[in-house]
This record gives structure tokens, C-alpha cells and sequence, in this order.
């Protein structure tokens, strides 16, 4: 009734449904009229993107991720930017899904971002970038200190035969240390696990439950002589979300793995639309992933059994301090 200018009710409401859902999880969002068309109609080829993994966050994408040789290596970006707008759309408002499918499209096409450098005394500057399929290797593996490290970048697109050829190959070398990073893997869900988390752990792992606690999904991995007999530790940070926060907790809870780092994202429910009378729709997450014994990653994510705080004056420094910090305590323990 004060406002100097007059208020137009429907906007304002507009705007407290998007604080309201914003404030839920990343997944949560409203979507207007255009953008629950927008939503539906966006279905299509998602099949290319600029080589980029992100999380939301702090009203941003938080880049956590940058594929080498990608149109987003090739301008600049690195771990640690963030995207601020997709086009013409802020993303304060967008949930991680609606986001990611901006991002993504055919191959070829072009993606519109304003980015801030956070390194550079928070720069901005706009890109337009190609997207392309992805063709960065899943994973790769290093021997450090007589450890093997296996280093993990999409869980998505693991190709297990070969990595259990690779496992063996070492294993036959007289290795007996294999140390998972899934720092920085934030995407999939426990059904993109596939195969690979057969190499470590068999039978049932995880249900898609309601909020009733009704198991809407179930998943897992078929019977199989693990591809790793010796100690297995992982190593995670904020960025560990999805899958492999889900692949972290089943191990951890079934005693097979130490956990270091720090608290993981704590991505672990599912979005479902939900369209109003007036034409508008929210998300909600309105199913969450759990293993069989119940525990959830949900929010909280997932508590590292050593915590491991990385220190260092870029991103990047702080992931090699880490990693290092990680391998002297598994020395130690030896």
C-alpha cells in the first residue's frame, strides 16, 4: 500500500514464488508461463554442450569442471568462474536442472554466457561459445607414492571393461592402494552408475523413494568377483553431487572405504514438474534417492571420514594441495 509506484499483485506474487522455491534445493524452482512451455518443449537434441560441469550455487552456476580441449578450455575458463546469465536469463531464479538444459543443445549451436572470474578480482566479460559433443576421456589413471590414483570425470560415460582390464593390469604389477578422486563429479544419478559400481559392490544399492517412503525405483548391480581386492579410498569435495556422492555413501556405509575430504554437495532427490491452473508450473523435489538401509545424501551429503581442508591462492592450487594431503595420510596409515 506504501510502494511509491503502484504494484501490479500477480508480478509481486510472481516474485515471492521464486524466492519461496529458490530457498528449497537447487532443484526447486517456479516457472512462468513461458517457462513451463519452455521447460516442455526443451526435450529435444541436449546432446552437446561447451565442456562444462557446473552446481549451483551462491546465485550462480559454479563452474567445477572444465573438459580439456572443449570450446570452454579453448576460451579461458577454468574451475572456480561462474556463469551469472545463460542469453538474456539471470540464473538466481533458474534451479541446476533448468540451467544445465540451457546450456546444452545440438552440436554447433551457439551458447550466450556472462561469466565472472571470481581470480581476477571478479571480471566479467560475455562468451559465446560452440557447443560440442563430449569427447574428454571418462577417466584416467596415475601411480603416486606407490598408490594407484584413479581419477574419475564423468561417471555417466564409464567404460567398465577396459577400467577392469586396467584394474587387473596394476593389480598383477603389485599395486594394493587404489585411491578414487571423484572431486568435482556432479553429474548423473545412481542409475547412470551402471557397471562401474558392480566393480566394487554387488546386489541391491538404491531406491527412488516418494515422501511417503513408497520405493518408486530400485537399482542394482549384477553379481560379479570385485575388480579390486586390495584397500580402496575416496577422495571428494563440495563439488562431489549425484551419483557420486551416492557411489561415495554405499561404500562408505558397507565399511568398504575410508572417505577423505571434505563434505560433499549433498545432491541426492529428483525434480518433478507440477503445472498450475493459471499456466505457471514449479518444480519440487519431490523424490529423493536412498541407499537399501535407509541413509540419504541428501542436503547434509556425505561426512568424510578424515576431513582433509585444502589451502592454496587458486582453484586449482587447492585441488593439487588436496590431493597431495591425501596421499601422505594413506602413506601414513600404511
Amino acid at each position: 500500500d506504501n510502494y511509491v509506484d503502484p504494484v501490479e499483485a500477480d508480478n509481486l506474487m510472481e516474485g515471492a514464488y521464486e524466492g519461496m522455491l529458490r530457498g528449497l534445493d537447487p532443484h526447486a524452482a517456479y516457472l512462468s508461463a513461458g517457462e513451463l512451455t519452455a521447460w516442455k518443449e526443451q526435450g529435444g537434441d541436449l546432446s552437446a554442450g561447451p565442456g562444462l560441469t557446473v552446481l549451483k550455487g551462491f546465485g550462480a552456476l559454479q563452474i567445477v569442471a572444465v573438459d580439456p580441449g572443449s570450446p570452454a578450455d579453448e576460451a579461458g575458463l577454468v574451475d572456480g568462474d561462474q556463469i551469472r546469465a545463460i542469453g538474456d536469463e539471470l540464473l538466481r531464479d533458474l534451479s541446476q536442472d533448468q540451467a544445465v538444459r540451457m546450456l546444452r543443445g545440438p552440436a554447433g549451436s551457439t551458447v550466450e554466457m556472462q561469466v565472472i572470474h571470481p581470480a581476477s578480482g571478479f571480471s566479467r566479460e560475455d562468451q559465446a561459445l560452440v557447443r560440442k559433443p563430449r569427447q574428454q576421456l571418462a577417466h584416467h589413471f596415475e601411480k603416486e607414492d606407490g598408490i594407484l590414483v584413479l581419477r574419475v570425470q564423468d561417471l555417466t560415460r564409464m567404460d567398465t571393461v577396459s577400467l577392469a582390464e586396467e584394474l587387473a593390469e596394476y593389480r598383477d604389477q603389485g599395486v594394493g592402494e587404489l585411491l578414487i578422486d571423484l572431486r568435482n563429479v556432479a553429474e548423473g544419478s545412481p542409475r547412470d552408475l551402471g557397471p562401474f559400481a558392480g566393480l566394487f559392490h554387488t546386489g541391491e544399492a538404491f531406491r527412488l523413494v516418494d515422501r511417503e517412503g513408497a520405493v518408486m525405483e530400485t537399482v542394482g548391480f549384477a553379481g560379479q568377483e570385485p575388480a579390486w581386492t586390495g584397500t580402496v579410498s575416496l577422495l571428494v569435495n563440495g563439488a562431489t553431487a549425484g551419483a557420486a556422492e551416492g557411489f561415495a555413501r554405499l561404500l562408505q556405509v558397507q565399511g568398504l572405504v575410508k572417505v577423505y575430504g571434505e563434505e560433499t554437495y549433498g545432491m541426492g532427490s529428483e525434480p518433478e514438474l507440477f503445472e498450475l491452473p493459471n499456466g505457471s508450473g514449479v518444480l519440487v523435489a519431490a523424490r529423493e534417492w536412498r541407499l537399501v538401509s535407509g541413509e540419504s545424501w541428501s542436503d547434509e551429503g556425505v561426512v568424510p571420514d578424515v576431513t582433509i581442508r585444502p589451502a592454496g591462492a587458486t582453484y586449482l592450487e587447492r585441488l593439487d594441495d588436496q590431493m597431495e594431503k591425501a596421499l601422505a595420510e594413506l602413506v601414513l596409515v600404511r
